[in-house]
This record gives structure tokens, C-alpha cells and sequence, in this order.
């Protein structure tokens, strides 16, 4: 039988050395307590877009192993309306 892979924030933490806690973590991120991403990682949640989307600049985890399909698709769109306004903010 496979060994299960360990979830993608998981493998990144352990990663790291020395293996950065869910707690620093979550300082870093805005989830004071870590509690959030405690969650996440045993896949008793899901993060927020925005929560998500900082804990993917701060680790590099690709967004897309942060968010479910669903949740990808409303960030996309998002993300074009956030990038149009720049554009138009820019040329204005």
C-alpha cells in the first residue's frame, strides 16, 4: 500500500530547518494562534482566499494546493478584477 503524501503545508513546514510550527507560521500570516492552519492541515477547513493567498507568498506552496477547485476559480476571477483595477488605476 502507498504511503499517504503529507499534505502540501505539511511538506514545506517539515521542509525547513529548523521545521517551522504552525504557530510562527500563523504569526506570519495573520492567523495569530496558528489555529486556522492546524485546521487546514488536518483537512478539518478550508482557508480563506485571502489567508490562503499570503501563506502561499510567505512558503511558496502553489495556490492552487492551497484552495479547492472551487475556491481557485472565484481567486481567479478575483485576482483579474484586482489586476484590471491596477491597470486602469495606473493609466488614469
Amino acid at each position: 500500500m502507498a504511503t499517504p503524501r503529507p499534505h502540501p503545508l505539511t511538506a514545506w513546514r517539515e521542509s525547513q530547518e529548523p521545521t517551522v510550527p504552525l504557530a510562527e507560521l500563523g504569526e506570519r500570516v495573520g492567523d495569530k494562534s496558528g489555529h486556522q492552519l492546524a485546521k487546514f492541515e488536518r483537512g478539518d477547513r478550508l482557508l480563506p482566499i485571502p489567508l490562503a493567498a499570503r501563506v502561499s507568498e510567505e512558503t511558496g506552496v502553489p495556490l492552487e494546493s492551497l484552495l479547492s477547485k472551487q475556491q481557485m476559480s472565484v481567486a481567479r476571477r478575483l485576482f483579474a478584477v484586482l489586476a484590471r483595477d491596477a491597470v486602469t488605476a495606473a493609466t488614469a
